[in-house]
């Protein structure tokens, strides 16, 4: 082991974007890193069967982005290369809103105006590509159709896993093991054994549901930019429901039309079409009136967005800490558990980095990183929750604690027309490219503070 080094071996539970970034940010730190997989190794581009979401719309926001193209130079070039399709936030990706077409999705924005660059793509094919790199770093490894049962829990630390495959069980060591396993993380059934509290949860009642196909149009470029949302019009016929269309790579569309509250999507695309011609907006329907599925739809539901203060614990094992959806899950709609994720992991390597120059070894790291990742959660948490409870029938547990938050959020929104920089930092905070706290910096504390104390006057 190097002096730059923390230990032999990590383990990494979990080959999603999380689990592969985690991987990436921990090679630096540790002689090997291990990272097991449930399914099968992935030989093409479709998505894995252990990923409910894999057949619908994916893509890593502005700031999730940038992390990636750090750590894997050149990644984004990569992407082109292989079909995705190159998108400038705020002009080629809008919305279609009750109040007009805008070209940004918290607020209404009629104009178009450039922003930073993101890429979409399916999901196969973007962690095609994060896997790729991930599995050129050499000690790096993933093992596939392996199974994490339970950590091994002696001298009062966690010293690795317990494994499964094929019915076979096996003893992995490590000196530190990172459960990206998603939602389906055991960590609440495994805190208690070990003898630790579990966390809080808020949780959100958001209960959404997307039905998506894969379709060949007549023509590709039949409506402009990469892609648009026709969002649910509260006063019209059908106040529940939404749908998509977004260029894909291999010359396809990808469709998906989405309900809320009961009022879900059908799972057939016969039925698919019918439910979204009898939608408020026709545009949908009508551009996929020439174009034909190229596999059946596919159907998912999410009832529950979900977030687990694991930074309010006094005492977490050592050895061990969750990572991304096994934290914090939001709502997909809103397209940014991947970014999230990315920044979690960058923060966790920053950590690392920072403890093997200052020789401050592995002790108390969960606990430290726990916190970091909570501040990551703070941003897409709050922007996720602010859409859903626009809908009355959401119930659940509204953020409170970032109310000084939301008054500046909504005093950038209503000065961005007149001020570009604070439509900037409403842009850089929604796309994860910033931290929500840099939202509450004391200039624009004291800009909101004498615009309120002028409209007072």
């Amino acid at each position: 082991m190097s002096a730059a080094q923390l230990g032999e071996r990590a383990m990494v539970l979990g080959s999603g974007i999380a689990g592969l970034l985690s991987a990436a940010e921990l090679s630096s730190s540790f002689a090997e890193v291990r990272v097991v997989e449930r399914d099968q190794e992935p030989t093409h581009t479709d998505p894995r069967p252990g990923l409910p979401q894999g057949n619908h719309f994916h893509a890593l926001l502005p700031g999730g982005l940038d992390l990636v193209n750090r750590l894997f130079p050149g990644f984004d070039d990569s992407l082109v290369e292989r079909g995705a399709v190159p998108t400038v936030a705020g002009r080629d990706f809008y919305f279609f809103q009750p109040q007009g077409k805008s070209y940004a999705l918290a607020s209404y924005v009629p104009e178009p105006r450039d922003g930073p660059i993101f890429y979409v793509q399916s999901r196969g094919l973007l962690e095609a590509c994060i896997r790729e790199r991930v599995q050129a770093i050499a000690n790096v490894h993933i093992d596939y159709a392996v199974s994490a049962r339970a950590p091994i829990w002696e001298s009062g630390r966690v010293l690795g896993v317990v494994l499964e495959r094929e019915g076979r069980t096996d003893e992995q060591r490590a000196e530190l093991t990172v459960d990206a396993t998603g939602r389906a993380s055991r960590m609440l059934s495994w805190l208690p054994r070990m003898g630790f509290s579990t966390p809080d949860e808020a949780v959100i009642h958001c209960d959404f549901a997307y039905t998506s196909a894969f379709v060949r149009p007549r023509d590709f470029h039949a409506f402009e930019g990469s892609g648009f949302f026709v969002l649910p019009n509260p006063a019209g016929r059908q106040p529940l429901r939404g749908s998509s269309l977004i260029k894909m790579e291999g010359g396809l569309w990808l469709c998906a039309c989405g309900g809320r509250f009961g009022d879900y999507p059908p799972r057939t695309w016969e039925e698919m079409q019918l439910w979204i011609s009898e939608s408020d907006d026709p545009q949908v329907a009508e551009l996929l009136r020439d174009s034909e599925p190229v596999r059946p739809p596919a159907h998912y539901r999410f009832p529950t967005s979900c977030r687990r203060h694991y930074e309010r614990l006094g005492a977490f094992p050592e050895g061990l800490i969750p990572i991304g959806d096994a934290i914090c899950h939001y709502n997909p709609l809103y397209g940014q558990g991947m970014s999230a994720a990315a920044r979690q992991a960058r923060q966790l390597g920053e950590l690392l980095c920072a403890r093997a120059e200052e020789s401050a070894g592995l002790e108390g790291l969960a606990l430290d990183f726990l916190a970091r990742a909570f501040e990551e959660t703070r941003a897409p948490w709050l922007f996720a929750a602010l859409s859903d409870f626009q809908n009355p029938l959401c119930k659940g547990d509204f953020p409170q604690e970032e109310q000084e938050a939301i008054e500046m959020l909504r005093f950038l929104g209503s000065v961005g027309r007149e001020l570009p920089e604070a439509l900037r930092l409403l842009n850089r905070v929604g796309a994860l490219q910033a931290p929500l706290s840099e939202l509450l910096e004391p200039e624009w504390i004291a800009r909101k503070n004498a615009a309120r104390d002028g409209q007072s006057s």
